[in-house]
């Protein structure tokens, strides 16, 4: 198999993946649009000396992870929707100190992470193919990739869970600081994110417990 189709198989598995468990028409539908568009993708690089086409794709494939994860959420809500009788709508609680202040450290460490994951797979190309400069930062784009898709589905969940979401904001903020050991300030900022989750999955998870809001 060429690697052109390699990295075909590769993005329709991913597809089949984030589309377990969504309704059948959905999840097809969702899968043809993605085979045409690979199929037109791929006769538009026939015609290229070089092709360039298994990088693109693989590029374009790591970049829209989020955007796959947040289709996949709102297409559950739409289907849970559907099954769940109509209820009235009850104004929710407002947001205490303490997590708007979650809400806008979680902006900055996603901020933070799409700027270092996307930036990374947009300079390999500045690298010799192969070489350890374009494995770097390929490697550290994909992780950034992973990491900002874990940004979104934490933010999602910042109120529903709160400390599930603390943990996978904590874990971004090292992850994607601790890698620049000469910068002691980014990585000191990276840790204090950290420590503010972990500070507030502490208090979040004794909050439900009590049943009680603790002191903003």
């Amino acid at each position: 198999m060429t690697s052109g189709g390699r990295v075909t198989a590769l993005v329709l598995r991913w597809c089949a993946l984030y589309t377990r468990g969504l309704p059948a028409d959905v999840a097809a539908d969702r899968r043809d649009e993605l085979a045409s568009d690979l199929h037109d993708h791929r006769l538009a690089a026939l015609g290229q000396a070089r092709s360039t086409f298994p990088r693109d794709v693989l590029r374009r494939a790591l970049l829209g992870v989020p955007a796959d994860l947040s289709w996949r959420t709102h297409q559950r809500r739409i289907a849970r929707s559907a099954r769940e009788p109509e209820v009235v709508m009850t104004a929710r609680a407002p947001l205490d100190g303490w997590t708007r202040t979650a809400y806008g450290v979680a902006a900055i460490v996603t901020a933070w992470t799409a700027l270092i994951g996307i930036g990374m797979l947009i300079d390999s190309r500045n690298a010799a193919v192969g070489s350890y400069d374009f494995q770097w930062r390929i490697g550290l784009g994909v992780v950034g990739v992973v990491m900002l898709a874990l940004c979104v589905h934490a933010l999602m969940g910042l109120r529903s869970h709160p400390v599930r979401a603390a943990v996978e904001l904590g874990a971004t903020a090292v992850v994607m600081t601790i890698w620049m050991m000469w910068a002691g300030l980014v990585v000191a900022v990276g840790i204090a994110a950290m420590a503010f989750f972990a500070a507030y999955a502490v208090r979040s998870r004794r909050t439900a417990r009590t049943g009680v809001a603790a002191p903003a």
